[in-house]
């Protein structure tokens, strides 16, 4: 029983081990290298409505367009102070329609079915304290939040970032 017990903590300290320096890297990704470069003073922020509806050759090469579908203006609020603080904006163009300001966007973040997908677009905002979430909201995305940050050592955590599509 004695050795079952030291081979079961054996095996379980490096498990945690391996997920602690997982994190570490990922959680150090995140701050020193998470930021896409993009070239241009003027960004679109904003749902699929900015992402889809926008021709990119109507606006200036200056023009960088970082809406993703079914984003929530919180998000948008804080992707921009993001930006904002690595680089000089002229311009932000937002994308504001009434579903955006319903009661249905304050659930992105809180219901099971929609914050899965919302927190693997915006868990490296939370972990470079750029977001603030309530426990709620960080309960319905802790398995992603696990996931991404524990289990997967990457460089890129940059999935905040949309672009322009043709529709």
């Amino acid at each position: 029983m004695d050795e079952f017990l030291f081979k079961f903590l054996k095996i379980t300290g490096i498990f945690i081990s391996i997920i602690s320096i997982v994190f570490i890297l990922n959680f150090l990704a995140i701050k020193w290298i998470y930021f896409p470069e993009f070239e241009g003073s003027n960004i679109i922020l904003g749902d699929s409505h900015a992402k889809l509806g926008i021709k990119p050759g109507l606006l200036s090469s200056r023009t960088q367009n970082l809406a993703q579908s079914g984003e929530p203006i919180k998000i948008s609020f804080y992707k921009l102070k993001e930006v904002i603080r690595h680089k000089k904006i002229d311009t932000v163009y937002f994308n504001l329609s009434p579903h955006n300001i319903s009661s249905f966007n304050d659930l992105k973040l809180k219901n099971e079915r929609w914050s899965k997908e919302m927190f693997r677009r915006y868990y490296s905002f939370i972990f470079s304290n750029k977001m603030e979430i309530t426990m709620m909201e960080f309960l319905a995305g802790k398995i992603t939040i696990f996931k991404n940050m524990c289990l997967f050592p990457k460089i890129k955590h940059n999935n905040f970032f949309g672009g322009f599509e043709e529709s």
